[in-house]
């Protein structure tokens, strides 16, 4: 009995889906393809047919011209030009032969087709030619209080704006905003407001520009056109973006997309999505930027606009670019390339080229970068794209350099630094200052690179970007030494040094911060898939009940049949549904305590604990602690002839061991900076033989270090400089976002001393730290002697070794 009630149910719902399908084929049949087709053919083939007949009045070919004129889908731009002079051409004539002929009219015929004409011209920017079409629009609309009238001047009011026609622009914009107003024609009115906002915005009236963008909100919300509503959103979002007010901007952005929603206009919700990326990324919550970006790229790949795919997978390639995976980088370029080579999209395809000569350059494969920004720039020269050709140059100097390919390197340069100084570009302009003051450097052309390093160096400083200015100043400090000017090199190299540090205190707070949004971003996605598995557990339960009240009409005994399945299988959802709930909250717990552990490893754990406690945590001094600070021989040179894969790797896999090797003593390490490593003992925990501990830390560090020199490690950089000092010191976290546990005091610049004026393969530790241990069972001492250390003076110094 329940299989031929299963085989009845299943029968029902067969023949009303069948049904459903003949409907919408039926519909469509009769609605869309009609539509179409006559859009399409009837109204582009058969009007063109149509004029070829002889007898047809002037008037009617001047209608039919106006038709094609208006069908930009189906021709070329050219095309509609002529038809727009033939529509007055054949006015003319019927003016003179046609008895129906109505001059209002006709003129209103030659200013919608100006209108249409100047239109075209505009999006292919050739504005002046424009400027004609519209004006003559103008001249021949005749109704002086029309929406034609109003379109006319909103047209004139952007193509002044894209002349810096300022005043002209807001002229013609505020006679379209007061005839529109006057009309009634709310639906039209954001348009022209928008306008007004975008040329207060050049003219830097901040106050202005928001009012504008507020009323052209209201007026779009007022219409009740929510395509329109969504974009007024999304310009409001970017003004705030501009101004650096991310919170707002973010708030205009969703809000673009709920009206996008109601709307169901895809290109705005992609629109509007590529604007949450680039916000969110700006934010530093590259998870939910990514999100937005797979949003976009499936929307596009949906309704195949091949153009926002692209630009999708290559904004994509970029975020992979950005964190280190080259090669997947590589896959979303080609992607992009094949998708831009289509539509043949060639500004598309020289940013594309050039971001793949970017990618093989980080993969270390030089000759493959440079075949691509040579492509690139060819191209960008063909279609004289000055911001695409900039790019090119530069990033074929940096390549070039680096190959020492000087000569070349410096012509490039020089030309880049031509185009920047006349757009007056001020970062880029740094940038290639500093580029072209390396290859003078290296061709000992030291005068000059100076001139050029300085004004990098003082732009960089300027616009507050500390890793640049660092390596500016480290290279002034290089040319300064070389023209034998020490208290210059000295001067530079320290500022070099100071920069240097603060761009590692902030890549590590950032990576910090990274992992924490990653952490929220998860645990949120996990509640949300919960919440989400609910609701489709309670709409599938609405549909059921609705199920069994349709055939309890059909029968009691069937009604009853299926209700007890029914009750059956929503029993065994619901325990299912309840199992994956508490799966999912103990993954929750799990990912809580594996952030906290992250904390942990980050930060002291009594530190950890305050900060969490009271969100804050206090410095505090210590009597006496012992620094340690380890440097490899000859590490830079050694630096620059590796894969910067292999390179990291080697640096791991020390710096992995050094880790194991503090654990054990009970140390804290505190950082690393580059190829150094520094720990400290007797911090945050007072430990009496903190000098000991630490040394014999240091000893095993060497002997680690020796171990790899003699075996068959394929790490080049196996020779180390160990320095130990003992005094007081200040521990704690500084500031309230990104926290990175550190310690300051002049024990640690002693310490930093002692490594400095050490021996390879030795552990140097100074007279207080020796006063410390001397009396130690497990170690012996070589006194070396009293030593003058920089900014130090003498200093005792011993090189310490472990006994038997």
């Amino acid at each position: 009995m329940i299989n031929f009630l299963n085989l009845s149910l299943s029968t029902f719902s067969f023949t009303m889906a069948f049904r459903s399908i003949i409907i919408c084929l039926l519909w469509v049949l009769f609605n869309i393809l009609p539509r179409s087709c006559y859009s399409q053919l009837i109204e582009y083939d058969s009007l063109h047919a149509v004029l070829e007949d002889a007898t047809l009045p002037d008037l009617k070919k001047a209608q039919i011209h106006f038709k094609l004129c208006r069908n930009k889908q189906s021709q070329e731009w050219t095309k509609v030009i002529k038809h727009c002079d033939s529509v007055e051409i054949f006015l003319s004539r019927a003016r003179l032969n046609d008895a129906h002929y109505q001059k209002d009219k006709a003129e209103d015929y030659i200013a919608k087709a100006r209108n249409e004409c100047g239109g075209i011209l505009s999006t292919k920017n050739m504005h002046k030619a424009a400027l004609k079409a519209f004006d003559r629009a103008l001249e021949k609309c005749r109704q002086k209080n029309s929406p034609l009238l109003a379109t006319i001047h909103s047209n004139l009011g952007y193509t002044y704006l894209n002349l810096d026609s300022l005043e002209q622009a807001m002229l013609h914009s505020m006679k379209a905003v007061h005839l529109r107003d006057s009309l009634g024609l709310y639906e039209s009115l954001p348009t022209p407001l928008r306008l007004l906002a975008e040329i207060y915005s050049k003219m830097q009236l901040a106050d202005s520009v928001m009012l504008f963008y507020y009323r052209a909100i209201a007026s779009a919300l007022k219409s009740g056109d929510t395509s329109q509503i969504s974009d007024m959103h999304n310009f409001t979002g970017k003004e705030f973006k501009k101004r650096g007010q991310l919170d707002s901007a973010y708030l205009y952005y969703m809000k673009a997309i709920e009206f996008n929603q109601l709307s169901g206009d895809t290109s705005d919700m992609m629109a509007s999505l590529f604007n949450l990326f680039i916000l969110k990324k700006q934010l530093g919550d590259i998870p939910q930027a990514l999100d937005h970006l797979h949003h976009v790229q499936q929307l596009a790949e949906k309704t195949r606009d091949k153009k926002m795919e692209a630009a999708a997978l290559n904004s994509i390639g970029l975020n992979h670019l950005d964190r280190g995976d080259f090669a997947l980088s590589l896959t979303y370029f080609n992607k992009a390339l094949r998708l831009r080579k289509a539509i043949n999209h060639m500004k598309g395809v020289t940013s594309t080229v050039s971001n793949i000569g970017m990618a093989y350059q980080r993969l270390g494969r030089p000759d493959s970068a440079l075949i691509c920004f040579n492509t690139s720039l060819k191209m960008a020269e063909k279609i004289n794209d000055k911001r695409r050709i900039r790019f090119a140059l530069s990033n074929l100097a940096y390549v070039n350099r680096e190959l020492g390919n000087y000569r070349q390197a410096e012509a490039q340069y020089r030309r880049c630094l031509l185009l920047y100084k006349l757009i007056m570009h001020r970062a880029d302009l740094a940038r290639t200052h500093t580029g072209l003051g390396n290859v003078l450097l290296n061709q000992r052309k030291y005068h000059e690179a100076i001139t050029n390093l300085k004004i990098g160096f003082e732009i960089f400083e300027e616009l507050d970007y500390p890793e640049l200015a660092s390596r500016a100043s480290q290279l002034l400090s290089e040319a300064y030494e070389a023209v034998h000017n020490p208290s210059s090199a000295l001067k530079y190299h320290k500022i070099a040094v100071a920069r240097r540090d603060s761009v590692n205190n902030e890549e590590a707070q950032r990576a910090t911060a990274q992992r924490e949004a990653q952490y929220t971003y998860e645990k949120q996605k996990i509640i949300d898939d919960a919440n989400h598995q609910q609701q489709l557990a309670i709409e599938q339960e609405k549909k059921e009940k609705q199920r069994i009240f349709t055939f309890f009409m059909a029968g009691g005994f069937i009604l009853v049949a299926l209700f007890l399945i029914f009750v059956f299988n929503q029993l065994k959802k619901t325990k299912r549904q309840n199992l994956i709930i508490e799966n999912q909250k103990a993954e929750v717990e799990m990912e809580h305590e594996r952030s906290d552990q992250l904390l942990r490893n980050i930060l002291p754990n009594e530190t950890a604990q305050e900060l969490k406690t009271s969100g804050t945590t206090k410095a505090r001094f210590y009597n006496e602690a012992t620094v340690l600070f380890t440097d490899f021989q000859s590490f830079t040179e050694i630096a620059a002839s590796m894969n910067p894969t292999d390179l990291v790797q080697g640096l791991h896999a020390h710096f992995s061991t050094f880790d194991t090797i503090v654990e054990k003593y009970k140390i804290e390490k505190i950082k690393t900076i580059g190829d150094a490593y520094m720990a400290v003992c007797g911090v945050p925990n007072r430990i009496a033989n903190h000098a000991e501990r630490i040394i014999l830390a240091g000893l095993e560090f060497q002997q680690y270090i020796n171990t790899q020199k003699q075996g068959d490690s394929k790490i080049p950089f196996n020779a180390m400089r160990i320095g130990i000092h003992t005094g007081p010191v200040v521990a704690g976290v500084v500031g309230t976002r990104k926290f990175q546990y550190d310690i300051w005091g002049d024990t640690v610049n002693t310490a930093s001393r002692m490594e400095k004026h050490g021996e390879i393969n030795r552990v140097n530790i100074s007279q207080s730290t020796y006063d410390m241990v001397k009396d130690s069972k497990h170690l012996r001492f070589e006194f070396r002697g009293s030593i003058e250390a920089k900014g130090k003076g003498e200093m005792g110094m011993y090189f310490v070794e472990r006994k038997g």
